[in-house]
């Protein structure tokens, strides 16, 4: 499975205090996340850190060539803890969505039944043939991670449900084309911060109003 490493860090913020042991020889290791990248500690109580651009070239081997996979691995400090949190990497726990697009409530089966539909949107395949289709820039204000921070942010996005989750009735079959958007967090928030959601069109015109 491959992932950029935006989405290989959202995951490995959100397992961080799992355990976790290295795949080969099954030594137990811990490691946190940070906004420099991750900080890998072994059961020997030794730290070291994993830069942001050490994983971005992981991850832009992973799941290639073995001779491709090597070359890179043997620069990185700590591959072997790379590779121990890649074996386990879960599109479920790499959440770019906004809460407001689970309708409210307390944990039901129909509840439980929505949640599926949102995963639909985590999975990788539905939001690379969104992208594909719309690119990673912002749909309302035209805004680039890649532009703005370079490489190592460039398939960042939210992607936004046209006919918000909350609305729908039961589970649905999602387009990734129709139906989903890439949006900026800034946008994104505005756009649900009216009950039922404004369109991209209601605000690339309030963003025009307020330029």
């Amino acid at each position: 499975m491959r992932f950029t490493p935006s989405e290989f860090l959202a995951f490995a913020k959100a397992s961080q205090h799992d355990q976790w042991e290295t795949v080969s020889k099954r030594k137990p290791f811990q490691f946190a996340v940070s906004n420099s990248g991750i900080t890998v500690t072994t059961s020997g109580g030794t730290s070291r850190a994993v830069t942001n651009s050490e994983v971005a070239e992981f991850c832009e081997v992973y799941g290639k060539s073995h001779e491709e996979e090597r070359s890179v691995y043997r620069k990185i400090f700590n591959s072997s803890y790379l590779l121990a949190i890649a074996s386990k990497y879960s599109p479920e726990k790499t959440d770019f969505r906004f809460p407001e697009e689970v309708p409210p409530g307390s944990i039901s089966e129909g509840a439980t039944r929505t949640v599926q539909v949102n995963a639909y949107e985590r999975n990788p395949e539905a939001r690379r043939r969104c992208i594909e289709a719309h690119g990673t820039s912002c749909v309302v204000c035209e805004f680039s991670f890649g532009h703005a921070y370079g490489d190592f942010a460039r398939d960042f996005i939210h992607v936004h449900h046209l006919n918000p989750l909350a609305v729908q009735k039961g589970e649905h079959e999602v387009d990734p084309i129709r139906d989903l958007r890439p949006v900026c967090p800034n946008c994104h928030a505005v756009i649900h911060m009216r009950n039922g959601c404004l369109s991209i069109e209601e605000a690339k015109a309030m963003l025009n109003a307020g330029a």
